[in-house]
């Protein structure tokens, strides 16, 4: 599993020593399975990169939860972001199918 994550890790290295890590973000989707491309275990994966940025110091990160089946219909996501969340000590933004309220619901449960 951590053979997965070097590269960007080497890249995130890279740019923070070269712009700082003050204006280093990165956006991750762990769930996604786009052309079958996904992790047999993307909690574990995506965890282990969050930790990861730790390290470095970086700004923020940005994680898609998959809410969404289309543009207009969405869904729950049944796996949890909220691991990654506790594990990275900065700014952590979540994308995926969130309006005011959904947004406003999750932040109050956690």
């Amino acid at each position: 599993m951590r053979l997965r994550s070097i590269f960007a890790l080497e890249i995130v290295e890279a740019v923070v020593n070269d712009i700082g890590a003050e204006r280093v973000g990165i956006g991750l989707s762990p769930f996604a399975n786009y052309s079958e491309l996904g992790d047999s275990n993307p909690s574990a994966l995506g965890l282990i990169m969050v930790e990861s940025f730790n390290k470095y110091d970086i700004a923020y990160c940005r994680m898609v939860e998959l809410r969404m089946s289309t543009v207009v219909e969405k869904g729950e996501c049944p796996k949890s972001l909220v691991p990654m969340r506790k594990a990275f000590k900065s700014t952590f933004m979540v994308v995926g199918g969130y309006d005011r309220g959904d947004g406003n619901k999750i932040v109050v449960e956690d």
